[in-house]
């Protein structure tokens, strides 16, 4: 993938092709406390590893820099309240329809509230220019779901422990070439991975780095070591890890996949 420098990266130059990428947020877990309590801004729920997801999506972010890639906008269906894909991303649009918890998730992006979370997020971002915040209350799985939004327009899709195989439900808002930031919590990595995906593995969490050389590392059945068919993938879709019939090596913090068929492989 040519850089955004020199065209072609050298295999001289000590960036080009690097393996692995050590990411660390800039905000200690005290100031992404303080951000978190912010962003609930009297909720009381509790955030999923909002510290370690930044990170994540920093890495990514720095990564996709790196490599030329364009990552200003993305989808992200089955968020709930999980609003830190905007520090780092511009433009993201989040779709939820969970009603449990007293209805959070519609109080949380009512346009009320919008202005504050702007505000919140203009001293923590990585871009230019100010965060755009979109909300869907809707069920994504649904047909007629997301009706206003074009086809193949953003820049990724993001598919976090919600299940509902995001991966296959909602690919065809993704440009070619976009990404797929995906864990495998309901087996949603896993889908990607299936037979007839539009994904192809490009990186994943080898603990806080990385990974993009030793792709063959994940998706290894923890039984016999081996790699893992797409049909054995496809099989643990939609199940937690500790019921899915195909359990992995590792189970990595988040993958980064390739749009690289609109129709499936």
């Amino acid at each position: 993938m040519p850089s955004t420098r020199s065209g072609k990266r050298s295999r001289d130059d000590p960036d080009a092709g690097s393996a692995q990428r050590k990411c660390k947020s800039k905000e200690s877990k005290e100031d992404m406390g303080q951000l978190q309590r912010h962003f609930m801004n009297g909720f009381k729920v509790q955030q999923p590893s909002d510290h370690a997801r930044h990170a994540v999506f920093r890495c990514v972010y720095q990564w996709a820099k790196g490599e030329g890639r364009k990552l200003d906008s993305a989808l992200y269906p089955g968020s709930y309240i999980d609003i830190v894909p905007s520090l780092t991303i511009r433009r993201v649009v989040y779709v939820d329809n969970f009603t449990g918890n007293k209805g959070h998730v519609q109080e949380f992006f009512a346009p009320d509230n919008r202005d504050e979370l702007v505000r919140t997020l203009l001293g923590q971002r990585a871009y230019e220019g100010a965060p755009q915040i979109g909300y869907y209350n809707q069920d994504f799985t649904n047909k007629d779901a997301l009706s206003e939004e074009k086809h193949n327009q953003f820049d990724a899709l993001i598919s976090f422990s919600a299940g509902g195989n995001i991966s296959r439900t909602c690919h065809k808002f993704v440009r070619q070439g976009g990404l797929l930031i995906v864990n495998d919590d309901f087996g949603d990595a896993s889908s990607a991975m299936g037979p007839r995906s539009p994904w192809k593995l490009l990186a994943g969490f080898d603990g806080s780095r990385l990974e993009t050389a030793k792709l063959d590392a994940f998706f290894k059945l923890k039984k016999t070591k081996q790699s893992a068919t797409r049909e054995q993938c496809a099989q643990n879709v939609g199940f937690a890890y500790s019921k899915r019939p195909f359990k992995f090596t590792q189970n990595a913090l988040a993958y980064v996949f390739e749009k690289v068929d609109p129709e499936g492989q």
